[in-house]
């Protein structure tokens, strides 16, 4: 397990094995799809709840690419996230291991300027949080990203194979690798996820894999963004409540 790195500031991030059953298509999906892309297609910021503060860390790039280093985040219980997750086989009843997770996916979210909401979603949809899998064309791990692309992305972190199934190496890489890919595209959404999905030199595959891949992350986020809303909104109603009775 890589070193944790020092822990060095509290800030707000911004509302982070997928289920066996493939999403349907249906008004919600549909629905779902708008929200989620709504801020790639208009350039406009979302207006989107904050989670509770977490923790940051500092990992610097210097460390990382000599030391194969990655920045820890100490297990967090997110109850919203916690009941996400706890949706996926592998973490179904491992409370423990949600926790892991949880903290693993926000240290890598915030070192990237990812939104730690998108990386959840993006995870989801790509492993359902087994950090074993591999698919049909040797994709491995959380993110399920190729080792050729991983290496490139990081190659202080990732350097045998066996490393996109170590949680933090894979998670890191990761989000590094949207990251870029965001900045790339200028910020469109779909088009760094297509990217992510099928490479830069691909032509997507069949436009019903492409659909389907964006309907599932376009649903987890649009879950986690509207249930987040939704526990601020009740937070702000109860608060107002209580001081109009005082």
């Amino acid at each position: 397990m890589p070193e944790a790195a020092s822990l060095i500031s509290i800030r707000l991030v911004e509302a982070p094995e997928a289920s066996e059953r493939r999403p349907r298509w249906s008004i919600w999906t549909i629905s779902c799809l708008t929200v989620a892309l709504g801020v790639a297609i208009t350039g406009r910021t979302a207006e989107v709840p904050l989670p509770s503060a977490v923790l940051l860390v500092e990992a610097s790039a210097a460390e990382v690419r000599n030391g194969g280093k990655v920045g820890l985040l100490p297990d967090v219980q997110d109850p919203l996230y916690d009941e996400f997750l706890n949706e996926f086989k592998p973490l179904l009843g491992n409370a423990a291991r949600r926790r892991y997770l949880t903290g693993q996916v926000l240290a890598a979210a915030a070192e990237h300027y990812v939104d730690a909401d998108l990386l959840f979603a993006l995870i989801a949809a790509e492993s359902s949080f087994d950090s074993r899998a591999v698919s049909s064309k040797g994709a491995r791990g959380l993110g399920q990203m190729m080792f050729t692309t991983a290496r490139a992305v990081a190659p202080g972190v990732v350097r045998r194979v066996e490393d996109l199934h170590d949680v933090p190496r894979n998670l890191y890489a990761t989000a590094r690798h949207l990251r870029q890919l965001l900045d790339e595209h200028g910020g469109d959404l779909r088009t760094a996820l297509r990217t992510y999905y099928a490479g830069p030199k691909s032509r997507y595959g069949r436009r019903l894999d492409w659909d389907q891949y964006m309907a599932r992350v376009s649903t987890y986020y649009a879950y986690l963004k509207t249930r987040r809303s939704y526990q601020q909104l009740t937070a702000m109603r109860a608060i107002e409540t209580g001081t109009a009775r005082n």
